[in-house]
């Protein structure tokens, strides 16, 4: 068809995509010419595929990384000397070196063309997944928009110490089944979010993958996740080979080496530290959107001290060390207050105006190129920032392209979470600083009230739990004689579809409250009871393990305490609860201590830690640990 009616297809459709070996399929020598060709992906298209297209267009754009991998033969040649190489003297070059003209990007920088930079970077939503690289391997060339969200257990780069990993026979597998274990915990709590898992080698992928497949197997909620992304961005475990070109909301990095049984760091680490490792360290570090996840059995601080600079192994230690600082507790990561402008200047006058109204700011982005001259800290939640604001001071004149200032900056930070962004331009505060003033603090406002619900985490902090919600007294209250069993029970019910799951005793003390009663004498109780089983009966409540009610169908949150007065006491909170304040704190930390009994008791709202609650917590704890060592032993 192209070569009987070629012209007049080329005139409906002037745009042709099309892979290189298509090309040759599809348009004859001397036959269709092109204006332009722009070749994607470049640096995975070795020279000889690509002359074939530059030979039937005028002009080329040949656009892709040289910071990244070679072309896919590179790709086979280096998976099949990955046995060797883990085993072989690190510090010689590997027999896959890529030769110098390995791309067609490779050829066109050497032959002198013209290189232009695009320098927004677009794919990350936390500044953390792309600052490592654009450091290292960039130049910090890159503009990348700081998020305003600064929690690493929702957004950014993380790292995760599995300390009971043992690397044996290339694979280390205690680190595998964490990982699996995690991608369970994923599936059940974000599986609105795609997920990739990554591993360092061959062997280590092939565990994790059979880790995976063995938990989706019991797992419905996996197995549904895994269905549930098939057609959009499925999930997938590859090695750090395989993963260029694929992205995800979440990556899962498994580093796999570390010590051996004889408990020494052999430190072989394959390809990754061989000539052009780099390059396969810049693509497994920037695969993901929203959050990645390092998982390792050894720290930064088990590499030896004197690594030499701009070395593969160098960079994968700082890499490492990198996502440690990500992970430190908010409390090594101060908020700074210091704008670092002058004393007479804009940004300095607003931050000293919004300290006196009891804000605290700090300046975001100087070190990303995307900068926000003050951002407003959340006073409820310093892991939030509520407001973004933007001066014309000098950052924003030596933006030479009025698009950039003007539009994509804001743009850019709107793409990040900042749904709250105010442009502040000085000669407007110089004229009138108190009308400026109003505008910031009615943003602030605004802010307030659309984050006044948090996000549900999945980590035992009390910032991250929902408030417990007590159901509102009737007014006046109800008379109790005059009520029907089933009135009784529509009451129950009422209470129940705010507070479920709830322990009988609770509820016993909230319809003292409705019911304006003093005691609870045994045929009131008896009244109650018959009510409950009235409203079980037609499916309204049930009490499927322990004695609390819950709702039919009903999912068990964890929910915040904090606020109630006085507060419940321990033998009243659900069962269900206490089990997922303890499975979300060992999901973070990996901690079966003491300290993760305060950790669990503060996503229960309870500040100060009781007996009563500290028994329940550890037998809790003691509970999750028999079974998952219970679980470890029977998977083969």
């Amino acid at each position: 068809l192209l070569e009987q009616a070629g012209g007049l297809i080329q005139r409906i459709k002037p745009v042709f995509m099309m892979s290189p070996l298509s090309v040759a399929k599809y348009l004859s020598p001397g036959g269709l010419t092109f204006d332009l060709l722009v070749v994607d992906e470049a640096s995975q298209i070795p020279p000889v595929e690509a002359f074939g297209a530059i030979a039937r267009t005028r002009q080329h754009a040949v656009v892709g990384d040289q910071k990244q991998l070679p072309p896919t033969s590179f790709f086979a040649r280096t998976m099949a000397d990955e046995d060797q190489d883990d085993e072989s003297d690190d510090d010689e070059l590997d027999a896959s070196r890529p030769p110098e003209m390995e791309s067609i990007l490779s050829l066109c920088a050497a032959r002198g063309f013209r290189p232009a930079m695009l320098r927004w970077h677009f794919r990350s939503q936390h500044e953390s997944l792309i600052h490592f690289s654009n450091l290292s391997f960039y130049n910090a060339g890159l503009l990348v928009p700081p998020s305003p969200d600064r929690d690493p257990s929702r957004k950014g780069l993380s790292f995760v110490h599995v300390p009971e990993g043992v690397y044996r026979d290339r694979t280390n597998e205690n680190e595998a089944r964490v990982i699996a274990e995690a991608v369970a915990a994923h599936a059940e709590m974000f599986p609105e979010l795609s997920l990739g898992v990554v591993a360092f080698s061959e062997k280590q992928k092939e565990a994790i993958k059979e880790y995976v497949d063995k938990l989706a197997e019991k797992n419905t909620r996996l197995a549904d996740f895994q269905d549930e992304h098939k057609k959009g961005s499925p999930f997938f475990v590859k090695n750090l080979e395989n993963v260029q070109g694929d992205e995800r909301d979440v990556i899962f990095i498994s580093f796999c080496y570390g010590r051996g049984t004889d408990g020494k760091f052999a430190q072989q680490f394959g390809p990754v530290i061989k000539q052009g490792g780099e390059r396969r360290l810049n693509v497994i570090a920037t695969r993901a959107k929203i959050r990645c996840v390092l998982y390792a059995s050894v720290k930064s601080t088990e590499f030896p001290d004197k690594i030499p600079h701009g070395t593969p192994r160098r960079h994968l230690m700082e890499f490492m060390a990198f996502a440690e600082q990500c992970s430190a507790p908010r409390g090594d990561r101060a908020v700074r207050a210091d704008t670092g402008a002058s004393r007479d200047s804009v940004i300095t006058q607003i931050a000293r105006r919004l300290a006196a109204d009891g804000y605290t700011c700090t300046p975001l982005g100087a070190d990303t190129g995307c900068k926000i001259d003050l951002a407003v800290v959340d006073p409820a939640n310093n892991s939030r920032l509520l407001l973004a604001i933007l001066t014309d001071d000098l950052a924003y004149g030596s933006m030479a392209q009025a698009r950039d200032r003007d539009r994509l900056h804001a743009q850019i930070l709107q793409n990040v979470g900042w749904d709250n962004i105010v442009r502040v331009w000085a000669l407007d505060w110089w004229h009138d600083p108190d009308a400026q003033m109003e505008r910031i603090l009615g943003c602030l406002r605004d802010g307030d009230e659309r984050h006044a619900t948090t996000i549900p985490a999945t980590t035992g902090d009390a910032s991250e739990s929902d408030s417990y919600l007590e159901a509102e007294r009737p007014e006046p209250p109800l008379s109790f004689p005059s009520l029907t069993p089933r009135d009784l029970a529509r009451e129950i019910r009422r209470i129940l579809v705010v507070e479920a799951p709830m322990h009988p005793k609770l509820l016993n003390e909230r319809l003292k409250d409705f019911l304006a009663i003093e005691r609870l004498d045994e045929p009131t109780k008896r009244r109650i009871a018959n009510a409950i089983e009235i409203l079980k009966t037609e499916g309204g409540c049930e009490s499927p393990q322990d004695e609390c009610l819950s709702m039919p169908g009903a999912t068990v949150r964890l929910r915040n305490r904090s606020r109630l007065s006085p507060k419940q006491a321990a033998d009243v909170i659900p069962e269900a609860e206490i089990r997922l304040a303890a499975e979300m704190v060992i999901l973070k930390h990996l901690s079966w201590g003491e300290d993760a009994v305060e950790a669990a008791a503060l996503a229960l709202g309870y500040q100060r830690l009781g007996e009563p609650l500290k028994h329940r917590l550890r037998g809790t704890f003691r509970k999750l640990k028999k079974e998952r060592q219970q679980s470890l032993r029977t998977t083969p």
